[in-house]
């Protein structure tokens, strides 16, 4: 059962020959799937849950990986009472699928609905569908049409989730039909990698992060030397490309009359003399311009399929979680206040109730990137009006931490071009540090809240990773702190 080609194992092999053999005859080299991903497939299995609610009658086979012969049994007799089914089995000649849904229509055919949590149709969906396409006729079904049925990303909430309102069920058969025709020949190729004694070499390319990031992408691509051209701000890859045609690979490999943005030209400077590069005058023109007290505030948010509260759309990010850093003065300690809600209700009202409590009527809010921090609060008082007088209020104190790395008026080699925190913090402060955090970047904490929140999980669980969140949630407005008291004492 082991070399049975499954509709994503032959999806895999249209995407890569390497991956598609590592998947059958080395599996230790793929990395074990991260919370985001487990996160990913629970809210995919939220979304296919609802969608057979347009089925009301439907059977359900359901996944069992230690009994294939049992699911395609089942699915032979439930094909009998001509109702829909969800999760139908079929194997034939080497392959193996199951679809979402197969729905009886006239003339003793039968409709092909693939049920996915993304906003649109992908390539990669027609790809799949093809192969069941080809594996179901194969196995005595009439296929009369094919049918994605994905999110509404348009859809807003307003009491219990309607789904005629929450999916769109897109017609695909004529793409379907079109990809099906060379599927057999896909197989038998596929069939031929997997039977390989070693593993195929496959170059990096396109491939390695379309239509999904590779689990095997450290392994193939060629890791950048460093000081990298890669590491200049806003460099076309078609100069990185000319470049590299003559040799040229690193910064420091660039002839000393090679022109250059005067943003590069600072990175070119602190790659050649191995030291921060600061112009204290601006940074100084920086600093003045801030007003004590300040708030150093950073949110968190979480973006799911199925839209948790009223007035909410799919995917929209909805703040989970704050924290504030109230700094007085120069020669004091911030005071720290935290919210992380526990999802019952919609937090945007407790959030901005809490930020109007602690945030005083004068000083700056300080932010890191600002209209992130901008856009969230504009979007909650918009649903919650009782607030925007607060906001409003707000918005023209914001000061954006990130401006000054942005501007390039501080620039360290080891920033590798970027002006992320990330990249900041460890050059600057180097005593602070995510590295240590089990939860150490926001993708991680969106993930991670979305799954103890909205999916079945330990009460330990849910604790671990809530107090995980806390100290990443801390981390992020005490270095804004930090980092301002360290340009201080640079100028």
């Amino acid at each position: 059962m082991s070399k049975i080609l499954s509709k994503s194992k032959y999806c895999t092999g249209l995407k890569c020959p390497k991956l598609l053999w590592v998947h059958f005859n080395d599996k230790g080299r793929l990395p074990e799937w991260d919370a985001s991903v487990q996160g990913r497939f629970a809210q995919g299995d939220t979304v296919g849950d609802l969608a057979k609610s347009f089925y009301p009658d439907g059977v359900e086979i359901g996944f069992r990986p230690w009994a294939f012969s049992e699911m395609i049994a089942e699915t032979a007799e439930a094909v009998k009472l001509r109702k829909p089914i969800f999760e139908a089995a079929f194997g034939q000649n080497g392959a193996y699928a199951q679809a979402d849904v197969l729905v009886p229509v006239e003339g003793d055919a039968w409709d092909v609905v693939e049920v996915k949590s993304s906003t649109s149709v992908k390539d990669v969906y027609l790809d799949d569908l093809a192969f069941q396409l080809c594996l179901y006729e194969s196995a005595g079904l009439s296929i009369d049409r094919c049918f994605v049925m994905h999110i509404n990303n348009q859809y807003v909430r307003q009491g219990a989730i309607e789904a005629d309102k929450l999916f769109v069920k897109k017609d695909v058969t004529d793409e379907v039909r079109q990809r099906s025709i060379h599927v057999r020949e896909k197989m038998e190729e596929m069939f031929e990698t997997i039977a390989l004694p070693e593993c195929p070499e496959v170059a990096a390319g396109g491939q390695c992060s379309s239509p999904y990031a590779c689990p095997l992408i450290s392994e193939c691509q060629t890791p950048l030397p460093e000081n990298s051209l890669h590491d200049f701000y806003r460099f076309s890859g078609k100069r990185k490309k000319h470049l590299a045609d003559e040799g040229v690979l690193t910064i420091p490999d660039l002839p000393d009359d090679y022109a250059l943005s005067w943003r590069n030209e600072i990175v070119r400077e602190a790659v050649r003399t191995g030291e921060p590069q600061v112009n204290r005058e601006a940074i100084s023109e920086f600093l003045d311009g801030l007003r004590f007290p300040q708030y150093h505030l950073d949110f968190e948010t979480f973006h799911i399929p199925i839209p948790a509260y009223d007035q909410s759309r799919p995917y929209q990010p909805m703040p989970f979680q704050f924290s504030l850093h109230i700094w007085e003065s120069m020669d004091s300690e911030p005071k720290h206040i935290e919210f992380l809600s526990d999802g019952k209700n919609d937090p945007r009202k407790e959030i901005l109730e809490s930020l109007r409590e602690h945030i005083g009527p004068a000083g700056d809010v300080v932010a890191y990137n600002q209209s992130f921090e901008i856009g969230r609060l504009k979007e909650s008082a918009a649903v919650f009006p009782e607030y925007q007088s607060f906001v409003d209020g707000l918005i023209p104190r914001f000061v954006d931490l990130l401006v000054p790395f942005r501007s390039f008026v501080y620039y360290h080699p080891k920033q590798c071009g970027s002006a992320s925190l990330k990249k900041i913090l460890p050059v600057l402060v180097p005593e602070l540090s995510y590295d240590e955090l089990e939860i150490g970047d926001g993708m991680a904490a969106s993930a991670e809240y979305a799954r103890v929140t909205f999916c079945d999980v330990s009460d330990e669980d849910r604790a671990r990773v809530r107090a995980a969140l806390l100290k990443y949630c801390h981390l992020d407005t005490l270095a804004l702190v930090r980092i301002i008291q360290a340009l201080e004492r640079l100028v």
